[in-house]
């Protein structure tokens, strides 16, 4: 945390987040969001202890949603089209809307993800959206989900510890410092 704390984003990354929030009015002094980092791929197998299957992870970004008093949900995440389409539906079904940092979901991105180089840029976009959520629920385990962690405590202060959990089994919800920083006992209210 001593170094992380003085590292910021690049202009062109903000930038490009801030467009993209702004496409869909959560831009600077616009709605509110909440949003999750939702790893899948290789950690659905190594790493089942945390693992929420799709229903779950629907049910928690609305309950999540509702709490926070917002309509809009965005997710950072690897998971395959068909996983999305049906959260979404279950968002919208209860009057919310996901949002995914992807061509076609608001237009072509200013910056190219063509190359290796890009794709990295993608990540980094991504992790500033997230930071910027009124909420943030990460994926156990994960050092991406770690890095919007320190991001919010970089924007927030100890603050964030209010309003960012980690997502284990079934889809339930920790308060971060019970899982990242092991603290007992936790000061915050959990969601759940």
């Amino acid at each position: 945390w001593e170094w992380r704390q003085h590292l910021k984003f690049a202009s062109p990354l903000k930038g490009e987040a801030e467009r993209f929030l702004s496409s869909w009015g959560a831009g600077k002094g616009g709605e509110e969001f909440v949003a999750m980092h939702l790893r899948r791929t290789d950690f659905v197998t190594a790493h089942k202890a945390s693992y929420a299957d799709t229903d779950a992870v629907a049910e928690a970004l609305l309950r999540l949603a509702q709490q926070q008093g917002v309509k809009h949900v965005f997710v950072a995440t690897d998971s395959r089209d068909s996983e999305l389409d049906t959260i979404s539906a279950s968002l919208a079904s209860k009057g919310a809307t996901l949002h995914r940092y992807k061509d076609g979901h608001y237009g072509m991105p200013t910056l190219d993800y063509s190359t290796p180089i890009g794709q990295a840029q993608l990540a980094l976009v991504e992790q500033i959206i997230c930071a910027s959520a009124k909420a943030f629920v990460g994926t156990f385990h994960s050092t991406f989900s770690k890095e919007i962690y320190l991001e919010r405590r970089s924007l927030q202060g100890v603050a964030f510890y209010d309003n960012t959990w980690a997502m284990t089994t079934g889809g339930k919800l920790m308060p971060l410092c019970q899982g990242w920083h092991n603290k007992e006992p936790c000061e915050i209210n959990a969601l759940d």
